[in-house]
Protein backbone atom coordinates (compact mmCIF):
# COMPACT_ATOMS: atom_id res chain seq x y z
CA UNK A 1 0.00 0.00 0.00
CA UNK A 2 1.38 3.37 -1.03
CA UNK A 3 1.18 5.97 1.75
CA UNK A 4 0.67 9.45 0.41
CA UNK A 5 1.58 12.66 2.17
CA UNK A 6 -2.09 13.62 2.21
CA UNK A 7 -3.13 10.31 3.77
CA UNK A 8 -0.51 10.52 6.51
CA UNK A 9 -1.28 14.10 7.48
CA UNK A 10 -5.01 13.36 7.46
CA UNK A 11 -4.51 10.36 9.75
CA UNK A 12 -2.95 12.61 12.38
CA UNK A 13 -6.14 14.68 12.54
CA UNK A 14 -8.67 11.93 11.88
CA UNK A 15 -7.77 8.29 11.09
CA UNK A 16 -10.96 7.78 9.08
CA UNK A 17 -10.19 10.80 6.89
CA UNK A 18 -7.02 9.04 5.76
CA UNK A 19 -9.08 6.21 4.31
CA UNK A 20 -11.62 8.55 2.77
CA UNK A 21 -8.76 9.99 0.72
CA UNK A 22 -7.48 6.49 -0.05
CA UNK A 23 -10.88 5.47 -1.38
CA UNK A 24 -11.43 8.68 -3.31
CA UNK A 25 -14.58 9.47 -1.34
CA UNK A 26 -16.41 12.59 -2.60
CA UNK A 27 -15.67 15.68 -0.52
CA UNK A 28 -17.27 19.09 -0.38
CA UNK A 29 -14.60 21.77 -0.53
CA UNK A 30 -15.42 24.23 2.24
CA UNK A 31 -14.78 27.95 1.96
CA UNK A 32 -12.71 27.98 5.15
CA UNK A 33 -10.51 25.03 4.18
CA UNK A 34 -10.02 26.49 0.69
CA UNK A 35 -8.95 29.78 2.28
CA UNK A 36 -6.49 27.90 4.51
CA UNK A 37 -4.97 26.15 1.50
CA UNK A 38 -4.60 29.44 -0.34
CA UNK A 39 -2.89 31.12 2.62
CA UNK A 40 -0.55 28.14 3.02
CA UNK A 41 0.27 28.15 -0.71
CA UNK A 42 1.12 31.85 -0.66
CA UNK A 43 3.29 31.33 2.42
CA UNK A 44 5.17 28.48 0.72
CA UNK A 45 5.93 30.70 -2.27
CA UNK A 46 7.14 33.51 -0.02
CA UNK A 47 9.33 31.20 2.08
CA UNK A 48 10.83 29.64 -1.04
CA UNK A 49 11.65 33.03 -2.59
CA UNK A 50 13.28 34.21 0.63
CA UNK A 51 15.37 31.04 0.88
CA UNK A 52 16.48 31.27 -2.74
CA UNK A 53 17.82 34.76 -2.13
CA UNK A 54 20.47 33.30 0.20
CA UNK A 55 21.88 30.91 -2.43
CA UNK A 56 23.60 31.49 -5.77
CA UNK A 57 21.06 31.18 -8.62
CA UNK A 58 22.89 28.22 -10.16
CA UNK A 59 22.63 26.30 -6.86
CA UNK A 60 18.83 26.27 -6.64
CA UNK A 61 16.34 24.22 -8.61
CA UNK A 62 12.54 24.06 -8.71
CA UNK A 63 11.10 20.58 -9.23
CA UNK A 64 12.97 17.33 -9.71
CA UNK A 65 16.47 17.71 -11.15
CA UNK A 66 18.04 14.98 -13.25
CA UNK A 67 18.89 11.95 -11.07
CA UNK A 68 22.60 12.41 -11.77
CA UNK A 69 22.41 16.04 -10.61
CA UNK A 70 20.60 14.98 -7.45
CA UNK A 71 23.07 12.23 -6.62
CA UNK A 72 26.07 14.48 -7.32
CA UNK A 73 24.62 17.20 -5.07
CA UNK A 74 24.74 19.78 -7.85
CA UNK A 75 22.08 21.91 -6.15
CA UNK A 76 22.11 23.17 -2.58
CA UNK A 77 18.39 23.95 -2.50
CA UNK A 78 15.60 22.13 -4.36
CA UNK A 79 11.97 23.21 -4.22
CA UNK A 80 8.89 20.99 -4.61
CA UNK A 81 10.91 17.80 -4.79
CA UNK A 82 8.43 15.05 -5.68
CA UNK A 83 8.80 11.43 -4.57
CA UNK A 84 6.65 8.68 -6.06
CA UNK A 85 7.38 4.99 -5.54
CA UNK A 86 5.65 1.85 -4.29
CA UNK A 87 5.96 2.95 -0.66
CA UNK A 88 5.47 6.73 -0.68
CA UNK A 89 4.03 9.66 -2.57
CA UNK A 90 5.10 13.06 -1.34
CA UNK A 91 5.87 16.56 -2.56
CA UNK A 92 8.44 18.16 -0.26
CA UNK A 93 8.36 21.94 0.13
CA UNK A 94 12.14 21.94 -0.19
CA UNK A 95 15.28 19.93 0.46
CA UNK A 96 18.55 21.54 1.44
CA UNK A 97 22.08 20.21 1.11
CA UNK A 98 23.99 20.50 4.38
CA UNK A 99 27.42 19.50 5.61
CA UNK A 100 26.82 16.85 8.26
CA UNK A 101 29.61 16.37 10.78
CA UNK A 102 29.47 13.00 12.55
CA UNK A 103 32.41 12.24 14.80
CA UNK A 104 34.69 14.48 12.81
CA UNK A 105 33.64 12.95 9.50
CA UNK A 106 31.99 15.38 7.10
CA UNK A 107 29.33 14.24 4.66
CA UNK A 108 26.98 16.19 2.43
CA UNK A 109 23.35 15.14 2.72
CA UNK A 110 19.92 16.48 1.86
CA UNK A 111 17.47 17.28 4.64
CA UNK A 112 13.75 18.09 4.33
CA UNK A 113 12.35 21.59 4.83
CA UNK A 114 8.68 22.21 5.56
CA UNK A 115 6.98 25.60 5.38
CA UNK A 116 4.26 26.17 8.02
CA UNK A 117 2.29 29.41 8.03
CA UNK A 118 1.26 29.07 11.70
CA UNK A 119 3.33 30.67 14.44
CA UNK A 120 3.17 27.56 16.63
CA UNK A 121 4.90 24.40 15.44
CA UNK A 122 2.54 21.58 16.39
CA UNK A 123 3.35 17.93 17.02
CA UNK A 124 1.53 17.12 13.78
CA UNK A 125 3.84 19.47 11.83
CA UNK A 126 6.88 17.75 13.36
CA UNK A 127 5.54 14.32 12.43
CA UNK A 128 4.83 15.47 8.89
CA UNK A 129 8.43 16.66 8.62
CA UNK A 130 9.57 13.22 9.79
CA UNK A 131 7.32 11.64 7.14
CA UNK A 132 9.02 13.84 4.53
CA UNK A 133 12.39 12.62 5.81
CA UNK A 134 11.31 8.99 5.52
CA UNK A 135 10.07 9.56 1.98
CA UNK A 136 13.30 11.40 1.13
CA UNK A 137 15.34 8.43 2.33
CA UNK A 138 13.96 6.40 -0.59
CA UNK A 139 15.86 8.77 -2.89
CA UNK A 140 18.93 9.41 -0.70
CA UNK A 141 19.40 5.92 0.70
CA UNK A 142 19.33 6.99 4.35
CA UNK A 143 16.95 8.79 6.68
CA UNK A 144 18.08 12.32 7.59
CA UNK A 145 18.71 12.81 11.30
CA UNK A 146 17.15 16.26 11.34
CA UNK A 147 15.17 18.70 9.24
CA UNK A 148 13.90 22.26 9.41
CA UNK A 149 10.49 23.90 9.73
CA UNK A 150 10.19 27.47 8.44
CA UNK A 151 7.24 28.96 10.28
CA UNK A 152 5.33 32.07 11.23
CA UNK A 153 5.24 35.59 9.88
CA UNK A 154 8.96 36.08 10.48
CA UNK A 155 9.73 32.79 8.69
CA UNK A 156 11.87 31.58 11.54
CA UNK A 157 13.82 28.37 10.92
CA UNK A 158 13.43 25.69 13.59
CA UNK A 159 15.78 22.69 13.46
CA UNK A 160 14.01 19.46 14.43
CA UNK A 161 15.70 16.24 15.55
CA UNK A 162 14.01 13.45 13.62
CA UNK A 163 15.24 10.12 14.98
CA UNK A 164 12.48 9.64 17.58
CA UNK A 165 9.86 11.20 15.34
CA UNK A 166 10.68 8.79 12.52
CA UNK A 167 10.00 5.90 14.90
CA UNK A 168 6.53 7.34 15.57
CA UNK A 169 5.95 7.84 11.85
CA UNK A 170 6.82 4.21 11.13
CA UNK A 171 4.39 3.15 13.86
CA UNK A 172 1.62 5.31 12.39
CA UNK A 173 2.25 3.93 8.91
CA UNK A 174 2.10 0.42 10.34
CA UNK A 175 -1.32 1.15 11.86
CA UNK A 176 -2.59 2.51 8.55
CA UNK A 177 -1.43 -0.61 6.76
CA UNK A 178 -3.00 -2.85 9.39
CA UNK A 179 -6.38 -1.23 8.78
CA UNK A 180 -5.86 -1.57 5.05
CA UNK A 181 -4.84 -5.23 5.25
CA UNK A 182 -7.98 -6.07 7.26
CA UNK A 183 -10.14 -3.90 5.01
CA UNK A 184 -11.30 -2.32 8.26
CA UNK A 185 -11.20 1.51 8.29
CA UNK A 186 -10.90 3.22 11.70
CA UNK A 187 -14.11 4.28 13.47
CA UNK A 188 -15.64 7.67 12.86
CA UNK A 189 -14.45 10.08 15.56
CA UNK A 190 -15.92 13.58 15.45
CA UNK A 191 -13.63 16.27 16.87
CA UNK A 192 -12.87 19.96 16.43
CA UNK A 193 -10.96 19.25 13.22
CA UNK A 194 -14.35 18.49 11.65
CA UNK A 195 -15.10 22.20 11.36
CA UNK A 196 -12.33 22.64 8.77
CA UNK A 197 -12.66 19.23 7.07
CA UNK A 198 -13.99 18.73 3.56
CA UNK A 199 -15.69 15.52 4.72
CA UNK A 200 -17.60 17.21 7.54
CA UNK A 201 -21.07 16.88 6.04
CA UNK A 202 -20.48 13.26 5.09
CA UNK A 203 -19.37 12.33 8.61
CA UNK A 204 -22.10 14.33 10.34
CA UNK A 205 -24.68 12.52 8.21
CA UNK A 206 -23.22 9.18 9.30
CA UNK A 207 -23.27 10.31 12.95
CA UNK A 208 -26.87 11.45 12.60
CA UNK A 209 -27.84 8.00 11.34
CA UNK A 210 -26.46 6.60 14.60
CA UNK A 211 -28.07 9.34 16.72
CA UNK A 212 -24.71 10.45 18.13
CA UNK A 213 -24.80 14.20 17.46
CA UNK A 214 -25.62 14.84 21.14
CA UNK A 215 -21.98 14.01 21.94
CA UNK A 216 -20.55 16.84 19.84
CA UNK A 217 -20.20 19.19 22.82
CA UNK A 218 -17.80 16.75 24.47
CA UNK A 219 -15.47 16.20 21.52
CA UNK A 220 -11.83 17.11 22.12
CA UNK A 221 -9.57 18.76 19.60
CA UNK A 222 -7.57 16.18 17.64
CA UNK A 223 -3.88 16.26 16.81
CA UNK A 224 -1.16 13.81 15.92
CA UNK A 225 -0.09 13.16 19.50
CA UNK A 226 -3.43 12.26 21.04
CA UNK A 227 -5.29 10.20 18.43
CA UNK A 228 -4.53 7.06 20.38
CA UNK A 229 -5.91 8.56 23.60
CA UNK A 230 -9.06 9.72 21.84
CA UNK A 231 -9.65 6.31 20.31
CA UNK A 232 -9.46 4.73 23.77
CA UNK A 233 -11.78 7.25 25.46
CA UNK A 234 -15.37 6.59 24.34
CA UNK A 235 -16.73 9.19 26.75
CA UNK A 236 -14.91 11.97 24.90
CA UNK A 237 -15.64 10.94 21.31
CA UNK A 238 -18.26 9.81 18.85
CA UNK A 239 -17.14 6.38 17.65
CA UNK A 240 -18.89 4.65 14.80
CA UNK A 241 -17.31 1.40 13.66
CA UNK A 242 -17.34 0.28 10.06
CA UNK A 243 -16.15 -3.12 8.91
CA UNK A 244 -14.47 -5.50 11.34
CA UNK A 245 -12.74 -4.73 14.63
CA UNK A 246 -10.32 -1.83 14.50
CA UNK A 247 -6.72 -1.87 15.69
Amino acid sequence: MQITQQMFESYLHCPLKCFQYRDGSPAQVREYSEWQRQVQHEYEQSAWNRLCASFPPDKTFWGNPAPTDFQSHRYKLIGQYRIINAEFEASLNAVQLIDLNIGGHHRDTYIPLRFVVREKVTSAARLCLAFDALALSSACGQVPHFGKIIHGQSQQALTISLDKLVVKVRHTISRIRQHDARNSPPPLILNRHCHECDFQLRCRATAAEHDDLSLLANFSEGNGSDNTRRESSPSRNCRIHSGRANA
